[in-house]
């Protein structure tokens, strides 16, 4: 009996979620251990988020909704992003990909839009407890623009970002986003 006991619980260990059982060499959160350490600091973006704007109280309209997770072997962070509509439908698509870069000390980000050539090529790096970034691209209407953000009131349970722009060098700068992330799920 006691040896059907063992096995029955080994079976039933073998069927539960892998996210619930990291595999040897990675993190729970799925980052790969052989990153380089500071590779860690991306594991603030894994689970499930809800987006709402900053200031606004938990009964707020979701403005967004946002999954972060690993991939390439668990050196890479990738975050699917899904703006939505006052109806609450998906009003565009996006994601970024995050990894440290050791011979330059940042955070090298790229962010792209599905369905059309926005994107963003972005350098960050942790600074005071925040994450602070500087990056150019190309909004979806093909205009170019300068960009920095920052991620801030960093903990488990969420982050706030706020993002500016300027499309004539860096003379003039206009606020595009200040929402508040809370995590749903792991």
């Amino acid at each position: 009996m006691k040896q059907f006991l063992v096995l029955s619980l080994v079976f039933v260990a073998a069927l539960a979620p892998a996210s619930a059982r990291p595999e040897p060499g990675f993190a729970p959160s799925g980052r790969n251990l052989a990153a380089p350490a500071e590779t860690a600091r991306l594991d603030v973006f894994v689970g499930k988020w809800e987006v709402r704007e900053l200031g606004a109280g938990p009964d707020a309209p979701i403005v967004a909704r946002s999954h972060g997770y690993y991939v390439l072997d668990g050196f890479v962070l990738q975050e699917d992003y899904r703006g939505l509509d006052a109806a609450g439908n998906v009003a565009f698509r996006g994601t970024s990909l995050r990894t440290y870069d050791p011979s330059s000390g940042k955070i090298v980000i790229k962010w792209m839009m599905a369905n059309n050539a926005g994107y963003t090529n972005i350098l960050a790096h942790a600074e005071n407890g925040d994450i602070v970034s500087e990056g150019q691209g190309r909004d979806w209407f093909g205009k170019d623009f300068l960009e920095r953000f920052r991620f801030f009131d960093i903990s488990e349970t969420g982050r706030s970002f706020e993002m500016e722009r300027s499309f004539d060098g860096g003379k003039t700068w206009t606020w595009i986003s200040r929402v508040r992330l809370t995590r749903v799920e792991d």
